[in-house]
């Protein structure tokens, strides 16, 4: 696993299907809707899902009134696994850290990556440092989410997110982090994994 560095392609199967996991109604969901909007516009067969029937209707209608054809469900990564779906790229953004049992829903994400398929996910650390920065800094400082966003404790290390994927046949390739510049007011990726960071991983 290396650090920093781009990012492999979202997908290069001939069915182009690409998929992302939302479940936070917040600024966080609107930034992965317009990355699954993105995403759409280069080509690629999307369905995007979201346990919040709310958040989906207000992505169905910005898709609908800019003319992409996406495929939005109410559903779960867990209740898709289930019911046999593949996909050629699994995306999961600030949705790791939310969920009640990180083990299940990574069992969940790794059969939904097929043969030769990537995984992109995006989380929080657990660190001092993500305590203060996402927490303390944006629920109560700045107020940027609302209070009770995150629990930290359920903010998975990234040795913890590695070895979950391998238990369930994705091979981590890349890891990097993702910095925010106050004086510029921009992300960009880094190297320092202590707050924001993003892992990709394969299916072999």
């Amino acid at each position: 696993m290396g650090s920093g560095g781009k990012l492999p392609p979202l997908a290069s199967a001939q069915s182009r299907s690409a998929r992302l996991y939302s479940s936070t109604p917040d600024g966080a969901f609107r930034s992965q809707h317009f990355l699954v909007a993105t995403i759409r516009w280069a080509q690629f067969a999307v369905t995007a899902v979201d346990a919040d029937d709310q958040a989906i209707a207000v992505a169905r209608a910005h898709a609908d009134a800019t003319g992409l054809s996406i495929d939005y469900r109410i559903a779960t990564a867990e209740s898709l696994a289930c019911a046999g779906q593949r996909f050629d790229a699994v995306l999961a953004l600030e949705i790791i850290e939310h969920v009640a049992d990180p083990a299940v829903f990574l069992g969940s994400i790794g059969g939904l990556v097929r043969q030769g398929g990537v995984f992109i996910g995006a989380t929080l650390n657990r660190t001092p440092r993500s305590l203060a920065a996402a927490i303390i800094g944006a629920e109560y400082l700045l107020g940027w989410l609302p209070r009770g966003t995150h629990d930290w404790r359920k903010f998975l290390r990234p040795s913890e997110l590695v070895l979950g994927l391998r238990r369930n046949g994705l091979n981590p390739t890349k890891m990097t982090g993702i910095s925010y510049d106050w004086i510029r007011g921009k992300w960009s990726l880094s190297r320092d994994l202590d707050i924001n960071y993003m892992v990709t991983a394969v299916r072999w």
